[in-house]
Parts: C-alpha cells; structure tokens; sequence
C-alpha cells in the first residue's frame, strides 16, 4: 500500500512540470506552450527499495506517468487543465513548486525540459518535449 501512496505521489508531481526557453518566442511561461513527458525514473530506497523506469510513451501511459503540462506567463503550472503549481526561472534554471510541496528544479535546452527532485527515500527524474 506503500509503495501506491507513493507512486501516486509521484504522479501528481509529473503533473506539474514546466519550462522555459532564453528565446522570447520559445519562453515556456508563454499561454499555449505545452510540454509531454518523455521519460520518467524514480529509485527509491527505505523500507522498499526499487527502480521505476519509463522510457516510452506507452510505458509512461501504461504507468500513469505521461502528461501534457501547461506553462503560463502569470507563473502557473496546469496538468491536464488543472491548475497543479507554480514555476520559475533564472537563465535555463528552472524551479517548479507542486501545490503538495514538492519541488523540481532542473533546465531546458533545446525544447527539452529535465527535472529531478530528491528526498531521504525517493530520487526522480523526468524529462519532457515541447508539443
């Protein structure tokens, strides 16, 4: 039962992923800029040590991984039309906060967002491509 409350953890975490791009026609806060989850890893370890890893789309549909994210000029962060954080970005570092406190950093290159986010049990890392 652990290891579900877990995973659907981390199913709300994909849900709120971003972007960004230095490129003022690519910038992510953009309305109408979405991103899909390409790949998604979790290791976690503690009481039930496993690795989880989803590398293509029917796997990350399969596992309730894939998403279509939604970065907003005023900051917001919608998975599949629901409002499920807040974003920000300095250079091609960006920081998405999920409403549940958990909280991604990672970077952007070439249409190409990767995240990770990191804890005492869990260790996760999501990547996602420009729509």
């Amino acid at each position: 039962m652990k290891i579900l409350k877990l995973l659907s953890l981390i199913l709300v975490i994909s849900m709120s992923i971003s972007s960004c791009q230095l490129n003022e026609d690519n910038v992510a806060g953009f309305d109408g800029n979405k991103y899909e989850t390409t790949y998604f890893k979790m290791v976690t370890t503690g009481d039930i040590a496993m690795t989880v890893e989803n590398t293509t789309k029917a796997d990350l549909q399969a596992g309730d991984m894939y998403s279509v994210v939604e970065l907003r000029k005023d900051g917001t962060v919608y998975n599949d039309g629901e409002k499920s954080g807040n974003w920000s970005q300095t250079g091609s570092q960006i920081t998405i906060s999920e409403i549940g406190g958990v909280v991604f950093t990672g970077t952007i290159e070439n249409n190409t967002i990767v995240l990770q986010s990191e804890n005492d049990d869990a260790k996760i890392e999501m990547r996602f491509s420009k729509l």
